[in-house]
C-alpha cells in the first residue's frame, strides 16, 4: 500500500505550476508556458513508470513490455527538467533558454539511450555551476533582497539532492519513502526558485498597473 505514495506526491507539482502560471499571467514571459509544457509532460512520464511499482500490489493494470519505455522516457525528461528548471530560476533570457535547453536535453537523450548514467550526472551538476557562475549577480540578488524565500529554495535543493544519492542502493521499502520526500523536495525548490525569479523581475522591471474602473 506504500507505494501509491509515489504517485501521490506528485500533487506538489501544483506548487511551481501554480507559480509559472502566476509569472506567465501576470508578465506575459514565454518562458513560464516554456516550463509548464516540460513539467506537464515529464509528470506524465514520472506518474506512467511509478505506476508500475502500484502495480505489484494489484491497483493498476499496465503491460510490462512498455516498461523500460517509461523508465527511460522518466530518468531522461527528469533530469532535462531539472537543467530547463535551472536555466528558468537563474533568469536565462530568450532565446538562450530554448537554445541551451534543446541541446542540453540532445546531450541527455544520447546519454541515457547508450546507459551513460554516470556522465548524466557530470552533465546535470557543471551545467547548473556553469548556470550559477554566469549568472551569479541574480543568485546574490536573490540573497540580498529575498533571503527567506532563498533559504527556503536552498534547504529543500540541499534535501532533495542528499535524497535521490542517499536512496541509491536501498531496499524497496526506503526507496518509496525517500523518493517520495524527494518528489515534495524537488517540487518545492522550482517552486521557490520560481517564486524568486518573479519577485526579482518585478523588482527590476515592475509591470505597468491597469488604471482602476469606477463603472461596473
Amino acid at each position: 500500500m506504500s507505494s501509491i505514495w509515489l504517485l501521490i506526491t506528485h500533487c506538489s507539482c501544483l506548487f511551481p505550476l501554480g507559480v509559472f502560471m502566476w509569472n506567465y499571467k501576470i508578465r506575459k514571459e514565454t518562458e513560464s508556458i516554456f516550463i509548464i509544457c516540460r513539467f506537464l509532460y515529464t509528470l506524465m512520464f514520472s506518474l506512467m513508470y511509478h505506476s508500475y511499482h502500484v502495480k505489484e500490489e494489484g491497483f493498476i493494470k499496465l503491460q510490462d513490455k512498455y516498461k523500460d519505455i517509461w523508465v527511460f522516457l522518466d530518468g531522461q525528461q527528469s533530469a532535462s527538467l531539472i537543467v530547463n528548471t535551472v536555466l528558468y530560476c537563474c533568469r536565462i533570457r530568450n532565446p538562450w533558454i530554448y537554445i541551451l535547453s534543446y541541446n542540453i536535453d540532445t546531450l541527455l537523450l544520447v546519454m541515457y539511450f547508450f546507459d551513460l548514467y554516470i556522465l548524466s550526472i557530470y552533465l546535470l551538476v557543471i551545467s547548473t555551476f556553469i548556470t550559477f557562475v554566469y549568472k551569479y549577480k541574480t543568485i546574490l540578488r536573490y540573497i540580498k533582497y529575498f533571503y527567506i524565500n532563498s533559504l527556503l529554495c536552498f534547504t529543500f535543493c540541499g534535501s532533495a539532492f542528499f535524497c535521490y544519492f542517499y536512496y541509491q542502493g536501498k531496499d524497496k521499502e526506503n526507496y518509496i519513502l525517500l523518493h517520495s520526500i524527494w518528489h515534495i523536495l524537488i517540487f518545492g525548490t522550482a517552486g521557490f526558485g520560481g517564486i524568486l525569479r518573479y519577485k526579482l523581475n518585478n523588482k527590476l522591471y515592475p509591470m505597468g498597473r491597469r488604471p482602476t474602473l469606477n463603472s461596473i
